[in-house]
């Protein structure tokens, strides 16, 4: 079964990725990763990932960008828990859609502005805590503390909790339509 297609285009030798495939029994596990480029210039660097993730295989979903523009589409994934780590630039998450489970996203930002869209459908806690700038939430319902909320939260069977921790910048939360 195809957990991940897609193609990564670089074009600095030092820049190809690894592709790790491991599965035990019905549990399976996929990483790509590529070394940095250190001293390297990185105006001339290309290094452009767009990849597609099954949308019926259960997962646990880990990104960490380091100097990058990272754009993530993640609706009608079946996620289970979503962990990001972006360093230097901007982070674009799109969480909006239905969602049919509750799971966990973490997301932490490094310096850089980070819109994150999430579902106005299902519930969503946001639990956020600041570094070095602002964080927009409008349309959500403060519960105090970094602490918010949608209109769809109290009565939900699916929550999404978002957790997240902001270093230098801007993020955004808005709900989808």
């Amino acid at each position: 079964e195809d957990w991940v297609e897609g193609n990564i285009q670089y074009n600095n030798k030092k820049l190809e990725p690894e592709v790790i495939y491991n599965q035990k029994g019905k549990k399976g596990e996929v990483v790509i990763e590529q070394n940095s480029l250190n001293n390297e210039k990185l105006s001339n660097i290309k290094n452009e990932w767009n990849l597609e993730l099954s949308d019926d295989v259960p997962m646990n979903l880990s990104v960490h960008s380091g100097a990058s523009i990272t754009e993530l589409d993640l609706q009608g994934l079946m996620l289970e828990k979503l962990d990001i780590n972006a360093g230097v630039g901007d982070l674009y998450v799109d969480l909006g859609g239905a969602w049919e489970n509750s799971f966990e996203t973490n997301i932490k930002t490094g310096v850089g502005a980070a819109t994150v869209i999430l579902p106005s459908k299902v519930g969503v806690k946001i639990t956020s805590e600041k570094g070095i700038g602002i964080s927009n939430v409008a349309g959500f319902i403060s519960q105090g503390e970094g602490v918010y909320v949608n209109e769809a939260y109290e009565d939900a069977d699916v929550v999404l909790t978002v957790n997240t921790e902001m270093g230098i910048g801007e993020i955004t939360f808005k709900l989808d339509k």
